[in-house]
């Protein structure tokens, strides 16, 4: 396989300079493609796509607010308009500072549900609306939901985010349905835990009790797996939810709690 399986095109990644975007900008990079960091946080973003420059890397910094279809329109006429067209987006802006305010169904405040759906599903909508033309009229392209083990299961402290994430997975359905044919795939990609450096030790000891592979999750395992996504390699695979959680979702809960974790029976 080419060491740059991307070349040649044209990606943007919403929320592109946070913790996985920046992971997923810089592997796009190395693998070929011209790179669209695409931040709330425009200071954010014109350092990460600095560094991508200095870098040897061909990319552009731009502001977007996902929640808002004029913000969505500007930004991408900019990506459009630098690099003469588009074949990739990446819809993987999250709020954090407000998925730190969801909670329990009778306690999530209304307004941490709106902002999440607007950013997370209505933010997903409106710049696939604003990318597919492009994408279409390139031939086709690709469009990558960043969902979440959250949307498979139910969260006792989350409400928001998960319904949000589950959305989500509708959302990548229905963009493969609708325009598959016009040679647009789209899928998702469900992601477990991928720790920020900020999270305790005891945080992640928690998190790995409930995962089959002995490690945490790292940014680079997301990034490897939208480029994949992105690539001719994945060219017959679309409406497709792609999970890397480490197993969290292939046992049952009480696998966690046998004692057995990690060990063969009988050694």
């Amino acid at each position: 396989m080419t060491s740059q399986p991307l070349a040649g095109l044209v990606a943007v990644v919403t929320g592109g300079a946070g913790h996985l975007g920046s992971a997923m900008t810089t592997t796009m990079a190395e693998q070929g493609a011209r790179v669209a960091v695409a931040d709330l946080d425009v200071d954010r973003a014109r350092e990460h796509a600095g560094r991508l420059a200095a870098a040897g890397f061909d990319s552009l910094a731009v502001r977007v607010d996902v929640a808002s279809e004029e913000s969505v329109g500007q930004a991408v006429d900019q990506v459009v308009d630098r690099f003469g067209g588009l074949d990739v987006l990446v819809n993987n802006a999250a709020p954090s500072r407000l998925i730190a305010t969801d909670a329990q169904v009778l306690d999530v405040p209304l307004a941490t549900w709106d902002a999440l759906q607007d950013v997370i599903v209505r933010g997903a909508l409106l710049c696939a609306r604003r990318c597919l033309p492009h994408l279409v009229a390139r031939g086709g392209g690709s469009i990558i939901n960043v969902a979440s083990i959250h949307a498979h299961a139910g969260d006792p402290d989350l409400s928001a985010y998960p319904v949000a994430k589950a959305a989500l997975l509708g959302l990548t359905r229905v963009l493969a349905t609708q325009y598959g044919r016009a040679g647009v795939r789209c899928n998702a990609v469900t992601l477990g835990t991928i720790p920020y450096p900020s999270m305790s030790e005891q945080a992640r000891r928690n998190k790995l009790r409930h995962q089959l592979v002995p490690r945490v999750g790292l940014p680079a395992d997301a990034a490897n797996l939208v480029a994949f996504l992105a690539s001719p390699a994945a060219s017959f695979l679309t409406g497709a939810d792609v999970v890397a959680d480490g197993g969290v979702l292939a046992h049952l809960p009480s696998y966690a709690d046998g004692g057995t974790f990690g060990l063969v029976r009988g050694t």
